[in-house]
């Protein structure tokens, strides 16, 4: 009801339509960013954290996160690196905001409706064989997810994780009262609507990741370090709109609607979603793991596997037929991630990227709902 009367009061002071706003980023070059740490547990002293945190980007009070902009390795090559050492007995968050992310809705582009979020995430890794990490499993610690700033509070919206293989993740529709605060003064909520009482009512956009340590009953408390990565970030943010038009995110693989002033998009519907997938990761093959190529015998037999299931896939036929693609296809997938699982010549640096691509379109595939 609340966010049925906040569409209401959007509209009923509706601005001519702006076109959708997208701020995206999958290179990270550290000026364009900054990050700010939000709370501080009670900590002792303790001669490893500051140690831990001497080389530190931001080092507050019982914690600190380490950013670096790393060449290779992410999800597409460049990827932005995080490090978090939290010492102490509860949660601390840092917020990552791109400089010229900032959206007023007292501006010109008038009120947000709701925002689409997306990022490639990734978690801590350690030495195992890469077969047991896939995106099912989760890292060590490290809640990510998008975030706001308004007037001097931080909101962020929880629930998700990373893991130790790269995986997509991706939230749509969110609206004010889907983020929390977390520090600050006084509204639970941010404003999207420009009408609030707040100062100051411009939007700052990022990410978060935060952690938590809990003590050990017996034994010192200890740094808690947790290591990560994002890739791809991407926020799409959605005035009050008029036309189909004005929803355009500049994503092939979704459809974009306008409904009542409101931006509604939703995946291409059955194989459709899985095949533009399909040809994104065919274009990004011979780049995902940055400039440590994929062996060419390799990257070859990816592609070949990736194509098959391409077509495959484009088949029009119904019921049975279309459940035996599906099964097909899967294995086709299987077979693509087993070559890279069992490669001699790859270095960790370009498995992981290699088998979240191929994990997440395995996904997707097996999320497809034939009843439909």
């Amino acid at each position: 009801m609340l966010r049925a009367l906040a569409l209401l009061s959007l509209l009923l002071v509706r601005m001519p339509a702006v076109a959708t706003v997208v701020f995206e980023d999958g290179t990270f070059e550290p000026v364009q960013w900054e990050v700010t740490q939000v709370g501080s547990p009670p900590c002792g002293e303790d001669s490893f954290f500051s140690v831990a945190c001497a080389d530190a980007q931001v080092s507050g009070p019982c914690g600190c996160s380490q950013v670096s902009q790393e060449p290779v390795g992410g999800f597409g090559g460049t990827y932005r690196r995080i490090d978090l050492v939290l010492l102490g007995d509860g949660p601390i968050t840092w917020f990552h905001h791109p400089k010229d992310a900032t959206y007023d809705p007292r501006g010109p582009q008038g009120p947000l409706v709701s925002l689409d979020y997306a990022e490639d995430a990734l978690g801590a890794v350690d030495d195992e064989d890469v077969g047991s990490c896939g995106s099912e499993v989760g890292a060590e610690g490290q809640a990510t997810g998008p975030a706001v700033r308004q007037n001097g509070t931080t909101y962020i919206r929880p629930g998700l994780f990373t893991a130790c293989a790269w995986t997509h993740e991706e939230l749509r529709g969110l609206m004010a009262d889907d983020f929390v605060a977390i520090d600050g003064c006084c509204e639970p909520h941010p404003d999207f609507s420009g009408q609030g009482p707040e100062a100051d009512a411009r939007l700052e956009l990022g990410f978060f990741r935060a952690n938590a340590h809990l003590e050990v009953v017996g034994f010192p408390t200890a740094p808690h370090a947790t290591g990560g990565g994002i890739d791809n970030f991407r926020m799409a943010l959605d005035p009050v709109c008029v036309t189909d038009e004005d929803c355009d995110d500049r994503d092939e693989c979704t459809s974009d609607t306008c409904a009542g002033g409101r931006c509604m998009r939703a995946r291409l519907p059955g194989f459709d979603v899985v095949r533009c997938e399909l040809r994104r990761a065919l274009t990004a093959l011979p780049g995902v793991c940055g400039s440590e190529q994929p062996p060419a015998k390799l990257q070859s037999r990816l592609g070949a596997r990736l194509a098959r299931t391409e077509r495959l896939l484009a088949e029009r036929r119904g019921g049975r037929a279309a459940r035996r693609r599906k099964r097909r296809g899967l294995r086709l997938l299987g077979g693509a991630a087993g070559l890279v699982r069992s490669s001699e010549t790859l270095d960790r640096g370009c498995q992981l990227p290699l088998y979240g691509l191929i994990t997440d379109l395995e996904i997707l595939l097996a999320q497809v709902d034939l009843r439909k």
